[in-house]
């Protein structure tokens, strides 16, 4: 199933969204698919990824221009560089099988939310 094109304004009245710019999760999310994406005047920018995490569903918006941010969000750039850097070394990690792989990082992913929501090494 591909992507939905729809607004920011639907995204951000129905998730609980967190920002980030372009490729800044690409790590994390290799093994997710985009449900939305948004797109205007310049076209594309950005996609809306739906996680469901434990028993909610976060939004991580990663584009261009216009992604939602949520009021509380302080995760530096070094946590999301540090998470980006977990990743990638399991992804190119050739001992390791693409399920295992994908198992691995799906953790990670859901570490990161952990992080993210919890507050742990957070910026202030």
């Amino acid at each position: 199933m591909g992507k939905i094109k729809t607004t920011r304004r639907e995204i951000k009245e129905n998730f609980n969204c967190y920002g980030f710019s372009y490729c800044a999760l690409q790590g994390i999310l290799c093994y997710e698919n985009p449900r939305f994406y948004t797109c205007g005047t310049y076209g594309w920018n950005f996609d809306a990824y739906v996680i469901e995490h434990n028993g909610q569903e976060i939004c991580l918006t990663t584009g261009y221009r216009g992604m939602i941010y949520n009021d509380k969000q302080k995760i530096n750039y070094d946590t999301v560089k540090e998470f980006y850097n977990k990743a990638t070394k399991i992804i190119y990690d050739n001992t390791i099988s693409y399920e295992n792989k994908k198992i691995a990082v799906n953790a990670l992913l859901h570490e990161f939310i952990d992080v993210l929501i919890g507050g742990k090494n957070n910026a202030n």
